[in-house]
């Protein structure tokens, strides 16, 4: 019996993958899709679809295949956000043979700006601790909301930002943050954790490979991304918001189409528990 070929991997230099994980809501994926085409270089779109209906997934298809590099991934029956960014993870690890040096997990309720994905990569090329990288966001609860991290890090927050469009607050974050970056402190609610959102976030991939996938017990979704940043954590790394970076986020909108208030509310505080139990918090 003769063995197989082996399986050869190459990576793609400068090449970053960008997962996008749908379920229905294709206005805002259309939307996402197309701010990334017009403003990313050097890319692979990789389109998790979670289990959305035909006609979804066909009104989205014309866009995706507007993308140069592309993946598809159809699932059909709902993993929740765990599961679906997972699926992804373990395509771009295990059966690709093109490679990439960084994984992006990017919510379809976003768009982003000019020059958010080199802004963020580029403090991964200069600081070796650092694992991954999130942007500045329009979501004002968020530690990635521009005038909290300003309060969280002593530097001047103008007022005018929320003023402006998204176009305008790209163009300001640049001129006056380029190149700099903070860590955020999630500290809404204890425990108290560093960490960013995974709402639209750029990871190591040999990160994925030493630390493993999203922990899967947290099921459809939230504070995973709190346990991911803590495992980074714990094992040196660290994480970081690009203070020259801008994505619009929508915020929660599969969340808020699929569950209702008090359905969010009680799957966020039995994956805080479970956050809690895990990491001894």
């Amino acid at each position: 019996m003769q063995n197989g070929p082996t399986l050869q991997f190459f990576e793609v230099k400068n090449m970053i993958d960008i997962i996008v994980l749908t379920f229905n809501q294709e206005e805002h994926t259309i939307k996402c899709l197309e701010s990334i085409r017009e403003h990313t270089d050097n890319y692979r779109l990789v389109w998790v679809d979670n289990g959305s209906s035909i006609k979804s997934r066909q009104k989205v298809m014309p866009y995706f295949c507007k993308h140069k590099k592309r993946l598809s991934l159809w699932i059909q029956k709902n993993l929740g956000f765990v599961g679906g960014i997972n699926a992804g993870l373990d395509n771009l690890m295990n059966v690709q043979k093109i490679k990439s040096k960084y994984i992006v997990l990017q919510n379809n309720d976003t768009i982003v700006t000019k020059g958010w994905l080199s802004s963020m990569s580029k403090i991964l090329e200069d600081h070796p601790n650092i694992a991954a990288v999130g942007p500045v966001s329009s979501v004002e609860k968020s530690v990635h909301c521009f005038k909290r991290l300003c309060e969280e890090n002593n530097l001047r927050c103008d007022p005018s930002f929320y003023l402006m469009n998204r176009e305008d607050r790209s163009e300001y974050l640049k001129s006056n943050f380029k190149n700099m970056f903070c860590e955020a402190i999630e500290n809404l609610k204890p425990p108290k954790v560093k960490m960013i959102a995974f709402f639209s976030s750029i990871i190591r991939r040999s990160v994925f490979e030493e630390v493993g996938i999203l922990d899967d017990n947290y099921g459809v979704g939230l504070c995973d991304d709190r346990d991911y940043c803590q495992r980074l954590y714990d094992v040196g790394y660290t994480c970081a918001v690009a203070l020259d970076s801008y994505v619009e986020h929508n915020h929660s909108t599969t969340f808020k189409s699929t569950f209702k208030p008090f359905q969010i509310e009680k799957i966020y505080k039995d994956n805080l528990n479970k956050f809690k139990e895990k990491h001894k918090l």
